[in-house]
């Protein structure tokens, strides 16, 4: 929850959290919600740990010129989809122009958006 300060400043209180998730799992998950909006995943990639680093992984031979990943524009993270998304959020980003330099605005909205996206998935 967020209060007003004695400056009139808005401040919140934020607490970091580590979720234990399964890189594969969440990958497949997503690769499922993109498929069924359109996009095209192909079965020779995985999200997998490797050497302690989480990335992407073929499975299995890539050809050159295969395409692994084709994603409609809908599902873009950009400022044009985020606003569609959430309106409402990124018109307040947007009120804080003043506090927020011109060279980093659409930052802060797409920032804004993606906690939001991110908290409704997880919570």
């Amino acid at each position: 929850d967020a209060a007003p300060s004695s400056e009139g400043k808005v401040m919140a209180q934020v607490s970091m959290v580590r979720l234990d998730i399964d890189p594969g799992a969440t990958f497949r998950s997503l690769a499922e919600f993109a498929q069924h909006a359109g996009a095209f995943v192909s079965e020779k990639i995985s999200r997998e740990v490797t050497e302690g680093m989480v990335g992407m992984v073929a499975k299995a031979p890539v050809f050159a010129g295969e395409e692994l990943i084709a994603m409609p524009a809908a599902l873009h993270l950009s400022p044009t989809t985020l606003r569609r998304s959430k309106p409402k959020l990124c018109s307040a980003v947007s009120g804080l122009s003043s506090k927020v330099p011109s060279t980093l605005r659409h930052d802060a909205t797409s920032l804004a958006c993606v906690a939001a996206l991110l908290h409704r998935a997880f919570v």
